[in-house]
């Protein structure tokens, strides 16, 4: 559930930013923190039935390597992918 009340269906082993790519691609790519049922919790904390999610931005933060491996759904991942490629500085030919 968002913080209004809002239910937002994820896969099995979801992670707070499977959960901040089914809002809004905006909301997934400038995630920096999760509060799951008013505590604060690493990104990589598995979503249980029934949780309440808040997600923390920041303007300054942009999607990166770092949580390329935590997405369980294909939607965050491909998100997570896609911003990841357009901000590398390494995107040059292979």
């Amino acid at each position: 559930f968002t913080p209004k009340g809002k239910l937002i269906a994820l896969p099995r082993g979801a992670t707070p930013i499977d959960f901040a790519y089914a809002v809004h691609s905006q909301v997934g790519d400038t995630c920096v923190g999760a509060k799951i049922n008013g505590r604060m919790l690493p990104l990589r904390t598995q979503l249980s039935n029934g949780d309440q999610v808040d997600i923390i931005t920041s303007k300054a933060s942009r999607a990166s390597e770092r949580v390329r491996g935590v997405p369980a759904a294909t939607l965050a991942m491909s998100g997570l992918n896609s911003a990841i490629s357009v901000t590398s500085p390494f995107r040059g030919s292979s």
